[in-house]
């Protein structure tokens, strides 16, 4: 019975063991950079609320059903990286999108 309690204290202890290690290695591989905000606060951006995107040469606008729910000029934007970015997070998370190709 002993040996039964020991051994399973020691497969216990090495799961444990185990355990700290994996989150110790995701612990590494988590980014240190600190997050930027530009013209747009992605973190910020409730997705879900918005049911379709288009986009205009001046600007983005964002439809909540039938209503406009948010518009981001482009002229807010310091640079095109910056648009492109945006039009690639609207296609992962806005099912209906009419975005340009510049």
């Amino acid at each position: 019975m002993d040996e039964k309690v020991l051994l399973e204290l020691e497969e216990s202890r090495a799961l444990e063991r185990e355990a700290q290690r994996q989150s110790k290695v995701v612990e590494s591989f988590k980014s240190t950079a600190v997050p930027i905000h530009g013209v747009v606060d992605y973190d910020a951006l409730e997705w879900d609320v918005y049911d379709r995107v288009v986009e205009t040469s001046e600007q983005f606008v964002f439809y909540s059903g039938r209503s406009i729910a948010k518009v981001i000029a482009k002229s807010a934007f310091t640079n095109c990286q910056e648009i492109v970015t945006l039009r690639r997070v609207i296609h992962r998370h806005v099912r209906h999108c009419d975005l340009r190709d510049d």
